[in-house]
């Protein structure tokens, strides 16, 4: 009989991309051929893994794609949704977040 995880106990998937490095989260998402894409992606990755960070311990990895400013951008969430997953997320976690915007706090800071 298994058991299933604790709803406390983040996913493997959430812990992978908590430890990834941030030079690991710039190669992945500098492979995407897309202009459009990669800056909507790289901004959503931003606020997931980089935003919360003190000043002190900032992570700039990802600064020349965010700067573009990809709000303006008309790119299908399901195609930032898809690069989502190739990078590591969750579905479910890429479809919510694209779907509200927002990142799930359920288990603390990245």
């Amino acid at each position: 009989m298994s058991e299933s995880r604790p709803d406390w106990l983040p996913p493997a998937w959430w812990v992978r991309l908590r430890n990834r490095k941030p030079w690991v989260w710039a190669r992945k998402v500098g492979r995407i051929r897309r202009w459009d894409v990669l800056v909507r992606v790289a901004a959503v990755v931003w606020w997931d893994w980089f935003g919360e960070r003190k000043v002190d311990e900032r992570w700039p990895h990802l600064d020349a794609w965010v700067s573009q400013r990809g709000d303006g951008l008309d790119v299908p969430a399901g195609v930032v949704e898809k690069e989502l997953v190739r990078l590591g997320y969750d579905r479910e976690a890429a479809h919510d977040r694209m779907r509200t915007g927002r990142k799930r706090e359920k288990w603390g800071r990245a």
